[in-house]
Order: C-alpha cells, then sequence, then structure tokens
C-alpha cells in the first residue's frame, strides 16, 4: 500500500504511511471546528434561506388570518384577615375566620383558584347571558339559544360544559409576583365584552365570598340565639322563684351581698359550711354549664362539616382556657394540624387543576389524574372532619355528663339545705341560681350582638384596585412577536434540516469525505472546469467526459493552459504518483473509476502529458473495449488499437500512435470493439503485452472501464503495479467507493490513492481550508 500523500497542502502529520494495511477512517477525521458548521450552512445556504423565508411567510399568514382579540383587565387586592378577640366564648368571631391560613402564597393561590372556578364562570355566563351569543352559541348543535333562559342551557350537559370550557379558556386569573393582587383578565373580539365580563367575574367572586360569610355568620347566630332565648326563660323563670319564696316565706326584706371576686352571693347573717360548700357547688355549675354550652357549639359547628369554619375557630384563642372544647380546636391540636394540612394541599391540587385544563383539556390524563388527586384530598377532609365531629359529639357528651355531676351535687346539698329548714337559706341558694342563669345570658347576648357588628363590618377582604376598562388597542395578534417567532422558528428548522441533510449526504465532496472510507487516501485533487475558458481567468465549469474538441490540443490541460489551476493539479498528481512507493515508482497505473462519468478518462490521459511533459516516456492504452473514448478525446484514428494485439499476433509497435504536439507520448487506442473483453484483458497475452511495453516505455497509464459496471478494470488491475481510483465530487457515494474496494479484493493494496476529480474550489467547503486554488493573482491567466 502507497505512503497517502497529504491533500492540497495540508499538514502532513496527520495522514499516516501505511505499507499493506487499511488506513483507519478514524486516522484520517480531522477535529471539527464552529469553522466546519459555517461551512456546511453555506454549502446548503438556499435550505437555510427557504426554510426562513417559509416561517416568515407563515408568521405574515398566521397574523394576517388570525382574528383580533381585546383584553380587558381588573386588578384586586386580597386584604389580610386580622384575628378576632373573640374566642370560644364568642362563637359569632368564627365568621372572621372563613380562611386557610396565614401564608400569603397560599392565601393568594386559593383565591386565585376560586375566582377562575365553574362557580363562578356559571354565575357570569347566566349574569350576562353569555350562553345565547357568539361565539359560545356556535357550540351548540341542534338550536341557537337567542332569548333561552339559563336553566336551559344547563340541562344540554354537554353544551354546558363546552360553553365553561370556552369561558374559562378566555379567562386569565394571575398573582402578581411579589404583591397581594391578583389581576383577572378576559379576552374577547368585542372589546366592550371584554370589559364587562372581567368586571362581572369579580363582582361574582365577591358576591359569592360575602355570601359564604354571611351563611356561616346566619347559622351560628341562629343556634346562638335559641341558646340565649333558652338562658332569658331561665333567667325569668329563677326571679319569678325568688319573688314567690320571699313572698310565702314573709322574708321579702333580707338581701344577699355580691362577692365581687366571684360574682356569687352570700348572707352575712348565715355562716355556715353546707351554705359555702353549695355556694362552690353552685360555680362548679356555672362553669359545667359554660363547658357543656361551648362544647355544644363546638360540636354543632363541626356538624356543618365546613373546614373553613373549623380552622377558623381554631385560629382563635379562648380567653379563659378552660372550656371544654378548646383543646380540640386549639392551633396545636393534632387534628387541626392535619385538616390544616390537608386544606393546603387541597389548595395546590386546585391551583394546578385550574392551571392545566385550559392547557391540556378536560380529558387529559394529566387533569383526570389531578381531579383523581382531588377527589382523594377531598376524601381526607371529609374523614378528617367526621374524626373532629366525632371527637366534639365526645366532649360535648363529657361535659353534658359533668353538668349533670355538678347539678346532682347541687341538688344533694339543696337536701341539705332543705333539711336545716332554713328559709333564708333556701332564698339564698334561689338568689344564686337566678344570678348564674343571668350572668351566663349577660355574658352571651353581649359576645353575640359584638360578634354581629364585627362580622357586618369585616364582611370581605377584597377590594378592587382597578376595574376594567374598554380597551383601545387589541392584545392580538402581535405583528412583531409572530414575526420574530416565524423567523427563529424558520431559523431554527432550517439549521436542523441543513445539519440533517449534511448528515444523510453521502456523496464524496471533499478529502475528509474520502478520508471516511477504510483503506482510502487522497492521491490529488482536480478543480471543476470546462474546455471554455474566459480570456481573463480561470476555467468555470467542468465539461462532459465525451464531448469532442474543438482541436486536439485542447484535450490536455498541461499543453493547453500549463500555468492554470487544473494544469498545476495535474502534476501535483504527477508528483503524488512518482512518491507513492518508496524507490522506483510503479511503471504500469490502472485509472478506474465507480460508474462512468467520473473522469477517469480525462485524469488519465492529462496526468500522461504531465509525465510526459518531464520527458519520459509516456504510453496511454486505451482499455475500455466496450466504450472507447480515449481516440476521441485525442482526436486519433482508431482503426486498429488492442483488441487486434489481444485476439491476433499483431505487433503493438506497429498499432502505437505518437502524439503530434509532444512526441514522447504515445497512445495505443482500444481497436475495434471485441465480442467478449473481459477474456481478452484476463488472458495471459495480456500480461505478457504489458511485460513486453515495459522495455518500451517509462510510464504505462490504462483507461479501463467502470468498476461496478463490468468486470474489465477488476481483471486488469491484477496485471499492473498500481491502481489510481477517480471519484467525482458530489456524485459518487462513499457506499460505490466502499464496494470498489470489496471488488478489487486482493488487488486493493495496489490502489496508489483517490484522485476527487470536478471539485468546485468555490463553494463553501474549499473557500478557506483549500482556498489557494482560487489565488488566480499567482497563476495568472490561464492562457498565459
Amino acid at each position: 500500500m502507497p505512503s497517502s500523500y497529504p491533500p492540497n497542502g495540508e499538514d502532513s502529520a496527520n495522514y499516516v504511511e501505511a505499507d499493506d494495511r487499511p488506513i483507519s477512517r478514524l486516522a484520517h477525521r480531522r477535529e471539527i471546528h464552529l469553522i466546519d458548521a459555517l461551512y456546511v450552512i453555506r454549502k446548503k445556504k438556499w435550505l437555510l434561506i427557504s426554510s426562513v423565508s417559509l416561517g416568515l411567510v407563515l408568521a405574515l399568514l398566521v397574523t394576517w388570518g388570525t382574528e383580533r382579540r381585546y383584553s380587558s383587565t381588573v386588578t384586586i387586592q386580597i386584604h389580610k384577615e386580622s384575628g378576632s378577640a373573640l374566642s370560644l366564648d364568642d362563637l359569632g368571631g368564627v365568621a372572621q375566620q372563613i380562611g386557610i391560613g396565614d401564608e400569603v402564597s397560599v392565601e393568594l393561590l386559593t383565591d386565585q383558584t376560586v375566582i377562575g372556578n365553574d362557580n363562578i364562570a356559571i354565575k357570569v355566563i347566566e349574569n350576562l347571558s353569555l350562553a345565547g351569543r357568539e361565539p359560545f352559541v356556535s357550540l351548540k348543535h341542534s338550536a341557537a339559544l337567542n332569548g333561552s333562559s339559563a336553566s336551559a342551557w344547563e340541562n344540554d350537559f354537554e353544551f354546558r360544559d363546552s360553553v365553561i370550557q370556552l369561558f374559562e379558556s378566555r379567562l386569565r386569573v394571575t398573582v402578581v409576583k411579589g404583591t397581594r393582587l391578583i389581576d383577572v383578565t378576559y379576552t374577547d373580539k368585542d372589546p366592550q365584552l371584554a370589559a364587562a365580563v372581567a368586571n362581572a367575574v369579580v363582582e361574582a367572586y365577591l358576591n359569592e365570598t360575602t355570601q359564604q360569610r354571611y351563611d356561616a355568620t346566619s347559622k351560628t347566630s341562629h343556634w346562638l340565639t335559641n341558646q340565649i332565648s333558652d338562658l332569658k326563660a331561665k333567667v325569668s323563670e329563677s326571679q319569678k322563684e325568688v319573688n314567690d319564696f320571699r313572698e310565702k316565706a314573709g322574708i321579702l326584706g333580707v338581701s344577699p351581698v355580691v362577692d365581687s371576686t366571684h360574682g356569687a352571693q352570700n348572707s352575712p347573717a348565715y355562716d355556715n359550711a353546707e351554705l359555702d360548700h353549695l355556694s362552690d357547688l353552685n360555680r362548679q355549675l356555672t362553669q359545667a354549664e359554660m363547658a357543656r354550652i361551648s362544647a355544644e357549639a363546638v360540636y354543632q359547628l363541626s356538624q356543618t362539616q365546613n373546614a373553613d369554619v373549623i380552622l377558623g375557630v381554631a385560629s382563635s384563642r379562648g380567653t379563659d382556657g378552660t372550656s371544654g372544647g378548646a383543646s380540640l380546636f386549639s392551633p396545636a391540636s393534632e387534628d387541626i394540624d392535619v385538616l390544616k394540612q390537608l386544606r393546603l394541599q387541597e389548595g395546590k391540587v386546585k391551583l394546578e387543576l385550574a392551571s392545566n385544563i385550559n392547557k391540556y383539556g378536560a380529558k387529559n390524563p394529566i387533569i383526570v389524574a389531578l381531579r383523581s388527586q382531588l377527589s382523594e384530598v377531598d376524601l381526607q377532609i371529609s374523614q378528617e372532619m367526621q374524626r373532629i365531629n366525632q371527637q366534639a359529639k365526645n366532649n360535648f357528651d363529657l361535659a353534658v355528663t359533668t353538668e349533670k355531676s355538678v347539678r346532682a351535687s347541687v341538688e344533694k346539698e339543696k337536701g341539705k339545705i332543705e333539711q336545716l329548714n332554713n328559709s333564708a337559706d333556701q332564698l339564698l341558694m334561689l338568689q344564686q341560681e337566678e344570678a348564674s342563669n343571668r350572668t351566663l345570658y349577660e355574658n352571651l347576648y353581649g359576645k353575640l350582638e359584638a360578634a354581629r357588628v364585627l362580622s357586618g363590618s369585616q364582611s370581605s377582604n377584597v377590594t378592587i384596585v382597578n376595574p376594567a376598562r374598554v380597551p383601545s388597542r387589541p392584545s392580538r395578534p402581535r405583528p412583531v412577536e409572530n414575526v420574530g417567532m416565524g423567523l427563529l422558528a424558520g431559523l431554527m428548522l432550517g439549521l436542523f434540516a441543513v445539519f440533517a441533510s449534511n448528515t444523510r449526504d453521502d456523496a464524496i465532496s471533499t478529502p475528509d469525505d474520502i478520508a471516511m472510507v477504510e483503506g482510502a487516501s487522497m492521491l490529488g485533487l482536480v478543480p471543476l472546469f470546462d474546455r471554455r475558458s474566459t480570456s481573463k481567468g480561470m476555467p468555470v465549469a467542468y465539461g462532459s467526459e465525451v464531448d469532442t474538441p474543438t482541436n486536439h490540443i485542447s484535450a490536455a490541460w498541461v499543453l493547453r493552459s500549463p500555468k492554470s489551476v487544473i494544469a498545476e493539479s495535474y502534476r501535483q498528481i504527477r508528483t503524488a504518483i512518482l512518491l507513492s512507493r518508496p524507490g522506483r515508482p510503479p511503471q504500469t497505473i490502472l485509472f478506474a473509476s465507480s460508474l462512468s462519468g467520473d473522469g477517469k478518462t480525462t485524469t488519465c490521459f492529462n496526468t500522461g502529458f504531465a509525465f510526459g511533459l518531464q520527458g519520459s516516456r509516456i504510453l496511454l492504452i486505451d482499455a475500455d473495449l466496450r466504450r472507447p473514448s480515449l481516440h476521441l478525446r485525442l482526436d486519433l484514428p482508431n482503426e486498429s488499437g488492442l483488441s487486434q494485439c489481444l485476439s491476433s499476433d499483431l505487433d503493438p509497435m506497429t498499432v502505437i500512435q505518437r502524439h503530434r504536439d509532444l512526441q514522447n507520448v504515445s497512445i495505443l487506442t482500444a481497436g475495434p470493439i471485441p465480442p467478449m473483453p473481459s477474456e481478452l484483458l484476463g488472458s495471459k497475452k495480456f500480461v505478457s503485452l504489458l511485460e513486453s511495453l515495459k522495455t518500451h516505455f517509462d510510464f504505462i497509464f490504462i483507461d479501463a472501464p467502470p468498476i461496478l459496471v463490468v468486470t474489465d478494470a477488476v481483471v486488469i488491475a491484477q496485471a499492473v503495479d498500481g491502481v489510481i481510483l477517480v471519484v467525482k465530487s458530489g456524485v459518487t457515494r462513499r457506499f460505490f467507493l466502499r464496494r470498489v474496494f470489496d471488488l478489487l479484493g486482493a488487488s486493493r493494496n495496489k490502489v496508489l490513492g483517490v484522485t476527487l476529480n470536478a471539485v468546485d474550489v468555490r463553494s463553501s467547503e474549499y473557500n478557506s481550508s483549500y482556498g489557494y486554488y482560487g489565488d488566480r493573482n499567482y497563476y495568472g491567466n490561464s492562457h498565459d
């Protein structure tokens, strides 16, 4: 195997000499740099330009074809709810505690989810009669709903869901980062309707939150009112009993003294241990009744199964800290902590569901999973509420039992007092009972009235900062943004197409492509040319191999334009051949290609003339006995030639012709086309013929048929000293070159190298790395 010739002046250190082993393709690959990507882009620039242009056109079409939409925004502020001074002793204060925590982010995200839920959407659609207007009415497949009632469209469930989905797709609720502000934006083709809907959404939200607070307060107040009515009746009854007993016992003039410390009544006329004990029991009974009422209030509230009410009660702190239900709804309670975590989790899931439903649609697996997760959280909340309700009931039952026990003790103590038959003590007992009932009544009544006033003054924690106004400009389409996105998308798609196309491009265009074929090495490079040339510059195109020149000298570039780039490329091939073998260069050389049209014939005789200019005796043999063309290129007769020398005893020296312009270059034409060319070329006579011709010529160059078409070149390769493979830039594929090496078999070791033909040195691959081929200032006029 010959040593690899460094192509195009590149550093010879990148090429490895291998005597009898194939050269690994990795040994020839050069490092890829950014400049290589630029070469690929320049090579496929029209593909990139087309892609960018397509993106621009599509962006303009989208902008032009998109319906104008207007967006109107309402900005609201969510105020932080302050804690109430009322505790379990003031159960009306729970109306202020509807909320799930003090964390601002969770509170705002929860409000954001509530504003965008289906209930608000339904209310706005009903209030503005949107179901009978475009584009909502177009969703109805049966008949238009202009003038139909709200209940009618709600009964058509499929249409209802479609209307709600379309409405929510046009509604956008966003939290202004770093603030307690929420923007509610609605988009529609009608600017006035966009502003009206945005304002209606906020109004519906305010009405719903206010109604929720009112319902919770009303329910609690109603229960407390019933309790106060019962206490009022007890106070009246106790007062009547005191008056009746005084009148009956005739002790109307005795007045008890009030103890300011305990609120109980003692008579200075009696100092008896039983009376003191009874006084203590009455105080305990009062406390037990208070505890029972508090526990019953908690139980009644837990019966509502409203988590917000429970958490609101838990967030308040009791004033006495001893009520039976205080421990259940204490902020430190494990049940309350679990409920709070579940509500936080529910708020996050609702937020995620609201933010994704418009993006993926109601039937998307992600939405289905979120709804399933929400249902599971709701189930856990329900279970936790049932557990809290059960615990509240247990506490209430315990409070009732305690009250009964204390009351039984009081009754027992009363019996003892009755046994004393002391009318004054009995009167004192009645007065204490009446005082206890009155104290409890006044306490609860005062707290209830305060709760009503406070809940009414803070019915809503939402204020409208900036109402929606009719927009003057459409929010969509956005021409500048669309054009920018179109150009960017076209650029990205174009770059992808450029590099994908370059990756799939198997054609050999550069020496690096040759290096990717195992066993192949670069021998020389011939620029793209034509037989036509200008008077001032280098040739501009590459002509067909079978074109007949206007005169014989025009076929050999080394004679026609010795200072041209083309002539220099053949002299470089000559140098590479002379250096291909250590010691003595190959004497008989076969020029072959994978397919026809690769330029092997032109390369063969131009290389021969390049050797002839050095004074060597050169013989050009046209061994293409099927479609000979060498005689056409050199304008020579072909009545007799190689076919006759192989099929008869004709002396080849009698049919060899000398070139008229370079006498040391001789040509043996193909002669008449024989019936079996492969048998003639594979015969021993052809080998003997070459051996005899070696004594008369220094170098013998043989032009053979394409290797992938017929087997003639493979047969000839066994009889020559070296083989030069000619590939055409941009035409010959790497697969063809690999197949050629496979067909050569053992003769592949004779391959001197590959000549890259018809290279467009003005292309992006060569402008920098191989740019010296285009240096006209150095080569001058090609006709000089």
